[in-house]
């Protein structure tokens, strides 16, 4: 038990610093608003000019890792600057910065409004493919994103797209072409490019939301460690009613190598939360499979998350991850920890 030990003293250490925390902010809520985030959105936010903030403190803790990988601690996982505006002729700009990657550039976009419901894009951003991969990096239900994700997801790129939809919101698209070599800046590394197509639907549902989206990209690789035909196949969909969330998104991927065997990872989770009240603490379970079609077989983990906003700009979130395979011990869960300011 006393290897354990340690566990217990942060569980009730998190149960001090969350009771705490939701006491001053009952308190705050009782005042009635946040008078100096207030005037910071004031002095920062327009229509012309806004200028963002994320900072991300992450604690990771496995009690016998077996060999994965990092150390048990804190790193800074992100630290962003950003800057973005609209401005005349229906041109935009939006630029970030993360100083806790290298390289330190992550979007670097220009827009060009054609239309009331259609724009073009030009630059480094994310490429339009995966429900959770698009939703930013402030706002997604858990401390990471999920397996399948992170590994299959094409990232950002550099290239052109074009977004638009219906007017009444029910019908999305968004295409793009791009170099394919992620945020590499200068330039591309063959005469090959990627094209990812996404398109969404907002159904109508009483009392709550509804988005459905489907996504596909195919590009010709030769680095990044894989050399060949690269296929992509998503799905997902995420629902809201009331305080009740629920979500998944699976993603299929055909790798087809000029030299060497072909595989077929595949991947998917399901998320279901709950907000215990309108807009201070949240409570989630996640399923997390994602095969990447190798010896070692899939990798499967339970996460149970917590999310507590003690302001308009801090969230606080609590992940569980326990493994799902033969032999699984309490020694191979992880607790993950966040610490975010964003706005």
């Amino acid at each position: 038990m006393k290897r354990f030990a340690p566990l217990a003293r942060l569980a009730g250490l998190l149960c001090l610093v969350i009771d705490s925390m939701s006491y001053s902010a009952l308190a705050q809520t009782s005042e009635g608003d946040e008078p100096a985030f207030d005037r910071l959105r004031q002095a920062v936010k327009s229509d012309y000019f806004n200028i963002g903030v994320v900072v991300q403190t992450v604690g990771d803790l496995v009690w016998d890792r077996n060999g994965l990988p990092g150390n048990n601690g804190f790193s800074i996982a992100t630290s962003r600057l950003k800057v973005s505006g609209d401005l005349d002729f229906g041109l935009g700009y939006f630029v970030q910065t993360d100083f806790a990657r290298s390289p330190a550039l992550l979007d670097a976009r220009l827009s060009y409004k054609i239309a009331e419901h259609l724009s073009v894009d030009a630059g480094l951003f994310k490429a339009p493919f995966s429900a959770e991969f698009l939703i930013g990096a402030p706002s997604i239900d858990f401390v990471n994103r999920s397996q399948t994700v992170s590994t299959l997801a094409p990232g950002r790129q550099v290239g052109v797209g074009l977004r638009g939809g219906t007017s009444d919101g029910m019908f999305g698209y968004n295409v793009g072409v791009f170099n394919g070599n992620g945020r590499t800046l200068s330039g591309n590394d063959n005469n090959r490019l990627m094209y990812t197509a996404r398109v969404t639907t907002r159904p109508n549902v009483s009392n709550g939301s509804l988005e459905i989206g489907a996504n596909l990209a195919f590009s010709e690789d030769n680095s990044g460690g894989f050399s060949g035909d690269r296929l992509l196949f998503g799905g997902d969909f995420r629902w809201t009613m009331e305080r009740l969330l629920v979500s998944a998104e699976a993603i299929y991927a055909d790798l087809d190598p000029v030299a060497g065997i072909s595989r077929q990872p595949f991947g998917y989770q399901a998320t279901v939360g709950y907000m215990l009240d309108p807009d201070r603490h949240q409570i989630l379970g996640r399923f997390d499979s994602f095969d990447l079609d190798t010896i070692g077989g899939s990798s499967d983990f339970i996460v149970l998350g917590y999310n507590f906003w003690p302001s308009q700009a801090f969230e606080f979130q609590v992940n569980y991850l326990i493994p799902v395979h033969d032999g699984s011990q309490v020694g191979d869960q992880q607790i993950l920890l966040n610490f975010q300011v964003a706005f």
